[in-house]
């Protein structure tokens, strides 16, 4: 069963509203991986365009959305395995970090630096979707590369990640 964008958009909408996402971590996990067993890239990307068109509206959820994303960015290795339907939740939060830096250019040096610290993440899937946010935010990047600092970042992460994958 595949998820409808409109479905991602209410759930994180119902989420924002209760200040409870349960039943958006449920969704999410529900749908975490396709038939056959492949992770569901479309869904982490789905997930991510909603969060990147909450915070590119007017007065976004800024405390709900960073607690969220922070808090599934910080689920450890050992609590959730790669191989675990929950595994999702801190790849989503990798992906969004992009969507967030492209979608508010200001908060750039934060989300960047967030997506710095899932680059450290071992789990192929979190990994994978660092690469993703990256290219999600490299119009940004480069609309902004004269500053020296976003490129200079993205260079780090990248090297970060090329690191991690031959350790």
């Amino acid at each position: 069963m595949t998820i409808e964008m409109n479905e991602i958009r209410a759930a994180l909408d119902a989420a924002i509203a209760a200040n409870d996402a349960t039943d958006l971590e449920r969704l999410l996990t529900d749908h975490a991986y396709l038939p056959g067993g492949e992770p569901n890239f479309a869904l982490i990307e789905g997930f991510a365009a909603q969060v990147g068109a909450v915070v590119a509206a007017p007065n976004p959820p800024e405390t709900f959305l960073e607690a969220l994303l922070d808090g599934w960015a910080a689920l450890s290795p050992a609590a959730v395995p790669n191989d675990n339907p929950r595994a999702i939740l801190p790849a989503a939060a990798a992906r969004s970090y992009g969507a967030v830096a492209a979608a508010r250019p200001e908060w750039w040096s934060a989300e960047v630096g967030k997506l710095e610290c899932c680059a450290a993440d071992p789990r192929p899937l979190v990994r994978q979707n660092v690469v993703r946010a990256l290219n999600d935010a490299r119009p940004l990047a480069d609309a902004v590369a004269a500053q020296g600092d976003p490129a200079a970042r993205i260079a780090a992460v990248t090297k970060q990640l090329e690191a991690s994958e031959t350790a």
